[in-house]
């Protein structure tokens, strides 16, 4: 079930976004890391940030997954 849910989450992803990270996660993520930003060279703040956006993303997927899953235990629920 859970990679039916992945396929579903893929397809709205790129429906939705022609990025990777949408602008709300792109100013979390960067909001979260600024205080590296002069702190650490920049090929390594590059680094972090990169790995940064991908965390949020593996996030929002299992976000997705978990919400999904439990709109479907609602709705069975309900019939």
């Amino acid at each position: 079930m859970k990679e039916q849910i992945r396929e579903i989450y893929a397809q709205q992803i790129q429906k939705k976004k022609k990025d990777v990270v949408n602008s709300w996660e792109k100013e979390t993520v960067l909001e979260a890391i600024q205080e590296l930003k002069g702190s650490i060279p920049e090929a390594e703040y590059e680094k972090i940030r990169d790995k940064a956006f991908a965390l949020a993303s593996i996030g929002e997927e299992a976000g997705f997954i978990m919400g999904f899953i439990y709109a479907a235990r609602l709705f069975k629920e309900c019939l």
